[in-house]
């Protein structure tokens, strides 16, 4: 599993996550090395976070 760099931080990052035939971006953020803060999900096909 990978999940792409955004932007200039390293910490900022997406995740793609397949469930059949419905995937799921979700982007996040590494706070610390016990924490991740979940900042938005989106349908594959759209094209912006809600």
């Amino acid at each position: 599993m990978t999940c792409p760099k955004l932007g200039p931080s390293s910490f900022i990052r997406e995740l793609i996550m397949w469930f059949g035939y419905i995937d799921y971006v979700a982007l996040f953020e590494i706070v610390d090395s016990n924490t991740v803060v979940i900042g938005a999900t989106r349908h594959q096909p759209e094209g912006d976070y809600h």
